[in-house]
């Protein structure tokens, strides 16, 4: 993940309780996939499967 996304999501969550962060981190995943390509997603699926 980028240091930006990263850096988003410290500024969002900063002050929060555990709960709360928990939807940050889903915001912050869902951020990161939709900005992949389709191209980048099969490579990042197959480097993680090890294929």
């Amino acid at each position: 993940m980028s240091k930006n996304h990263l850096s988003n999501y410290k500024k969002a969550s900063d002050g929060k309780k555990d709960e709360e962060k928990i939807y940050d981190k889903l915001l912050l995943v869902a951020d990161y996939v939709s900005g992949m390509t389709d191209g980048y997603a099969k490579r990042l699926y197959r480097e993680l499967r090890g294929i």
